[in-house]
């Protein structure tokens, strides 16, 4: 089969970090991104195994999400320490570190004070290595802020510890939690967590603070939990949302072969597959397409590389795609309009958008449903507390990180996860721009 470039862009070599130029490009029916280095030769990536599909995706996105975007949520790193040495640490060896970047109280009220974002992931590093969390938590509350919390939970299998962050204004943990099968966690973790996760979940259900599962999903060990685990958080309604993260070229994880490595569309299809097109990689398309439209409406940036979708929970404990109650397919050319107008004119775009897409799901919306996903979806885009305990609803989200393969600044122009830490080069706390490229030491482009 012949090749077709979908997209060019620029990336960075994988082994030196200079920056490059790549291409996109559909071949065999999967999509790669394809680059060179004058000094290491060439590279390609697996980016997708359904290029028709990533194709529609890329050719949408990087229309309607053209123009200026706004951040609404910042992860701040209260520490670099962490109580366990994964192997797969995108951090690496935290050991290496000459010293912990700790900011002070103080310097993190300044920016949280400044700082017009109302939502505020505490990671890092493990955030419960700070003795004095409670307080920062307590900080973001003084100030109006939701306060969240990136961990693997350690700590947290003391209630009367997690009852103390509550105390102080925790809102919502995302738990580090990589399944049911016990042999997953000596790989991942280095040791086995799984009865010191189902512990900390029995303590969050006990204090039902809203909860989402963070999944790391690797090829040939745990994909085959993918729809286990969503069962599991649909019959438990702390849970708001599971989010399954693919290993990615970094860290610990750089060490790995390629071959261990899956894509965003991989797990999508594994997904169908389990629950027998229940939840099908068609709908999972067009909810991409609805959630880019709405986040290009609000003017929020939102990264191509995370894919996300909504499923409705029954009350004897299942569920259903939320396609079936919004008529999402229905929805399809209005989106499709959207997207037509937005290439001529973004204000007539927008304008389209605000008139017909209210009248369109109104149309094709289940009355019983329609109420309650309007709150939720408002809660969700404008950033308040009600979607956070919205037990109704439960998210799925299927992402990937910028890694020095597939590293691709079309993408990290619009990332939606901006970091707040100690710059390890000037030592000053503050606002380091997208953690993609921090992550690497690529905040601004270099070449070498």
């Amino acid at each position: 089969m012949g090749s077709q470039v979908i997209r060019k862009t620029k990336s960075v070599c994988p082994v030196c970090l200079g920056v490059v130029d790549a291409s996109v490009v559909a071949r065999d029916g999967k999509a790669w991104m394809e680059k060179s280095c004058p000094r290491h030769g060439d590279f390609r990536i697996l980016l997708s195994n359904r290029s028709e599909c990533y194709k529609r995706l890329n050719d949408f996105y990087f229309s309607v999400m053209e123009g200026k975007k706004k951040v609404l949520e910042y992860e701040i790193w209260p520490t670099r320490s962490c109580n366990m040495s994964c192997p797969i640490c995108s951090l690496g060896d935290i050991k290496q570190h000459k010293a912990d970047l700790v900011p002070s109280c103080a310097d993190i009220e300044d920016v949280v004070r400044k700082c017009k974002a109302s939502f505020f992931t505490l990671s890092g590093g493990e955030p419960t290595c700070r003795p004095d969390l409670g307080e920062i938590i307590a900080i973001l509350r003084k100030h109006h802020k939701t306060a969240i919390i990136n961990t693997n939970g350690l700590k947290f299998t003391n209630i009367d510890y997690l009852k103390d962050l509550v105390r102080a204004g925790l809102e919502r943990v995302n738990l580090q939690f990589d399944g049911f099968k016990r042999e997953v966690y000596p790989v991942l973790r280095g040791v086995d967590l799984l009865d010191v996760k189902l512990k900390v979940l029995a303590n969050l259900k006990a204090l039902r603070v809203p909860v989402i599962l963070n999944v790391t999903i690797a090829k040939n060990l745990n994909e085959g939990e993918i729809s286990g685990i969503i069962d599991y958080a649909a019959k438990n309604e702390f849970i708001n949302g599971v989010t399954f993260f693919t290993i990615c070229n970094i860290g610990g994880a750089g060490k790995w072969p390629l071959d261990n490595y899956i894509v965003p569309d991989e797990v999508v299809g594994i997904l169908e597959q389990q629950t027998r097109s229940r939840i099908s990689s068609e709908s999972f398309y067009l909810f991409q397409k609805l959630h880019m439209s709405l986040k290009s409406f609000l003017s929020q940036k939102t990264c191509f590389y995370n894919r996300v979708y909504v499923l409705v929970r029954n009350d004897d404990g299942g569920y259903r795609p939320i396609d079936e109650l919004i008529g999402l397919k229905r929805l399809e050319p209005v989106l499709d309009q959207y997207h037509a107008l937005f290439l001529k004119d973004q204000f007539i775009a927008k304008l389209y958008f605000a008139l017909f897409f209210p009248i369109a799901l109104l149309a094709n919306t289940s009355p019983s449903i329609l109420k309650e996903f309007f709150l939720m979806a408002v809660s969700y885009f404008f950033k308040t507390r009600h979607y956070l305990g919205s037990g109704r609803f439960l998210s799925v989200s299927i992402s990937t990180s910028c890694d020095p393969f597939k590293m691709d600044y079309g993408i990290v122009k619009n990332c939606q996860n901006e970091i707040i830490c100690v710059d390890e080069r000037s030592g000053k706390f503050g606002h380091q721009g997208s953690i993609c490229l921090y992550g690497m030491g690529l905040e601004k482009p270099r070449h070498e």
